[in-house]
C-alpha cells in the first residue's frame, strides 16, 4: 500500500518542489498552504507522515505541533524551517518531533529521512485506532484515548472494554463475552450489571453514539 504524507509550507512554490519528489518515488502527497486547513484534513483523512513549516502564517507552529500530537498519536512530524531559534528548536524535539530540518532542504537528504519516517509509521500505525465518525482515536503505545482532540481520562477496564469491541465492528459480542475477554473470569450472576455499567460509562464519558444494544445478546460497535 502506497504511503500517504502531508506537507504543509506557506512557500507554495517549495511545497510543489516536495511534492514531486515525493511522487516521483511512489509517495501519495497532500500539500497545503494554509494551516487552518490541517484540521479539517486530518477529520477526512489518514497520514504515515506530517511535514510542516514551523513559522505559519495563521497559527504558531509549536500549538499546530501539539495540536498533531493530539490528533494524529504516534504519527511521525518533521519539522522544516528557516527558524535559527535555538529554543524553538528544543520546544519542538520535546514535542515528539521526529526530525528538526533546516532550510534551504538537500533534496536527497530530505528524501532518505522522509523514507526513514515512514517506515517508523508503518511500525507505528497498528498502534493506532481510529473511528472518524465518532472523532475517535485510540493510542494503543500510550493508552489514551481522544474524543475531538481531547484526551479523556477512561479507568483500565473502561479502556480494555472500548478497544475490544472497536476491533469487532459489526459483531454482536455477548456480555458473558465480554466479561470473559476484560475481566478474565467466567460469567456469573453479576456479569450483566458489570458488563452494562461499564458500557454506559463509556457512552457517557465519550458521547459515544456507535454502541448498540442487541437485545438479549449483548453490544454491537457500528463502526
Amino acid at each position: 500500500m502506497k504511503k500517504k504524507v502531508l506537507l504543509i509550507d506557506n512557500d507554495i512554490a517549495l511545497l510543489n518542489e516536495l511534492k514531486k519528489l515525493l511522487e516521483k518515488h511512489d509517495i501519495i502527497v497532500d500539500a497545503i498552504e494554509c494551516s487552518t486547513e490541517v484540521l479539517a484534513m486530518l477529520v477526512d483523512n489518514y497520514y504515515d507522515l506530517i511535514i510542516t513549516e514551523l513559522d505559519l502564517a495563521f497559527v504558531d507552529g509549536l500549538t499546530l505541533l501539539k495540536s498533531l500530537n493530539n490528533i494524529t498519536g504516534m504519527c511521525p512530524i518533521i519539522i522544516m524551517t528557516s527558524n535559527k531559534d535555538d529554543n524553538k528548536e528544543c520546544d519542538a524535539l520535546e514535542n515528539n518531533v521526529y526530525e528538526y530540518l533546516h532550510k534551504p532542504l538537500v533534496p536527497k537528504i530530505f528524501l532518505s529521512i522522509v523514507k526513514r519516517a515512514l517506515k517508523r509509521s508503518q511500525i507505528n500505525s497498528e498502534m493506532i485506532i481510529k473511528d472518524n465518525t465518532e472523532n475517535l482515536i485510540i493510542d494503543n503505545h500510550k493508552k489514551i484515548v481522544y474524543k475531538k482532540e481531547e484526551p479523556i481520562k477512561l479507568t483500565p477496564k473502561e479502556y480494555d472494554l472500548l478497544v475490544y469491541m472497536i476491533n469487532k465492528p459489526g459483531l454482536t459480542i455477548s456480555r458473558e463475552e465480554l466479561y470473559h475477554e476484560i475481566w478474565k473470569k467466567e460469567a456469573n450472576e453479576k456479569t450483566n450489571r458489570t458488563v452494562d455499567v461499564h458500557v454506559q460509562r463509556l457512552r457517557d464519558k465519550l458521547d459515544l453514539k456507535a454502541i448498540s444494544s442487541i437485545y438479549g445478546c449483548g453490544y454491537c460497535y457500528n463502526k
